[in-house]
């Protein structure tokens, strides 16, 4: 840590270690929000966007009124994140698909083709609004359905090539996504319900022995499983997977592939090919517990770090895009997934759940489908699968799509 004056302004310069170290503190600080700020907690605003944003808000007002300026050492951040990105892979295990029959793959497909519209609305509307096509990319599917995960690994890698807000806008779109998300799919579903007289006792009662049987197949083999073990596992794949995308971006001209590509698609595959062979003991509890952590370090460290000051000149554009993704979403839940689905109270509920988890995260969609199920009762087949579609397999078709949609719009700037 070190201090100086750069271009007149009292500049702070925290190296690795410092820059850590804060994030960690404004993390704790985060959680101390969420417990005291019903809005945060209502909205499942996470712990690290909390702590984070608070801090980068701050500094922007110092910034730009001249009086202090950080410079941080984001060193751990990546590492962070693609650790993350890891424990996503080996937390995927094909078996849970077979559980859900043809509503989950419905359901599944619904999923794939709003992440389709959301790429081609970003980029479309970008031409329209003037911004550039690599920004207004941040503002699709990257953010809505990839949350603040890949909008922050997708927004790093921007900014490395050049375009200084990349960060920025990735964290804002994906902070709008979470909001949106939690505000509109309880009122959404509600309005569903009573509009075509629902009935919640015709809830369908095929998947009231799924969730137990989820759970069972979770059950950890051994409570004190070794924690460095996994650690191993997790650096290892990453290693490989690190290994992979160097090698696929060498040999396929023009396509830019994030770090993390590798260790998660890596991660799914040992995850899975492991459940036949049984040759690694893996503990999925620990996995679970180490992504929370990962995610929570990297987030902390890419929302503090924010320059909220670059947005000035995108505020407008970006909006525009934001809000036309909010109205196509309720749009196309409404008469696209309501019919096909079946117009049920079911369906209803796990549409609460889309509109979560399709602006936002997996904790907005379950928090969307409980106060739904609060109020009218329970629906087995919402809870089963939203969140095994949000949290797992999404992911899957998500990423290739985001890869492609990123070279498409990098090509458009003539990267």
């Amino acid at each position: 840590m070190s201090f100086s004056i750069v271009d007149g302004i009292a500049t702070i310069h925290l190296d690795a270690i410092g820059t850590l170290a804060l994030s960690l503190v404004l993390l704790l600080f985060g959680s101390y929000l969420r417990n005291h700020v019903a809005f945060l907690e209502r909205f499942c605003i996470p712990a690290p966007v909390a702590g984070g944003f608070t801090f980068s808000f701050i500094h922007c007002i110092l910034y730009m009124t001249g009086i202090l300026f950080f410079d941080f050492d984001t060193a751990y951040q990546a590492p962070a994140m693609i650790a993350f990105f890891t424990c996503v892979g080996l937390a995927t295990s094909v078996t849970g698909l077979r559980k859900g029959g043809k509503d989950i793959i419905v359901y599944y497909i619904l999923c794939c083709l709003l992440i389709v519209a959301q790429s081609a609305i970003s980029i479309g509307l970008s031409f329209a609004t003037g911004i550039e096509p690599i920004y207004g990319f941040l503002a699709g599917s990257t953010t809505m359905v990839g949350g603040h995960g890949n909008g922050g690994s997708f927004g790093q890698t921007i900014t490395d090539m050049g375009y200084a807000a990349g960060l920025t806008v990735g964290m804002a779109c994906a902070t709008f996504g979470l909001v949106s998300g939690s505000l509109l799919g309880g009122p959404f579903a509600n309005h569903l319900i009573n509009k075509f007289k629902l009935d919640p006792s015709k809830a369908d009662t095929s998947f009231d022995g799924a969730l137990e049987e989820i759970d069972e197949d979770t059950i950890i083999a051994n409570p004190h499983a070794n924690l460095i073990k996994h650690i191993a596992l997790v650096v290892v794949i990453m290693t490989i997977g690190g290994f992979i995308v160097d090698k696929v971006s060498t040999l396929i001209n023009g396509v830019t592939l994030p770090p993390y590509v590798g260790g998660m698609f890596l991660g799914v595959i040992v995850r899975n090919i492991n459940e036949k062979t049984k040759i690694i003991e893996i503990d999925q509890h620990t996995v679970d517990d180490m992504q929370d952590v990962f995610l929570a370090v990297f987030l902390s460290i890419a929302m503090m770090s924010l320059k909220l000051w670059e947005l000035i000149d995108l505020a407008i554009p970006l909006l525009i895009i934001l809000f036309t993704q909010v109205i196509f979403i309720v749009t196309y839940a409404r008469f696209i997934c309501f019919p096909l689905l079946g117009k049920t109270y079911d369906t209803a509920v796990m549409l609460a759940g889309l509109v979560g988890h399709g602006l936002g995260a997996t904790p907005n969609a379950i928090a969307n489908i409980t106060s739904v199920t609060d109020k009218y009762g329970p629906s087995k087949k919402a809870m089963f699968i939203v969140p095994i579609i949000a949290a797992a397999f999404l992911d899957l078709f998500l990423l290739p799509t985001i890869v492609i949609t990123f070279n498409i719009a990098v090509n458009l700037m003539g990267g």
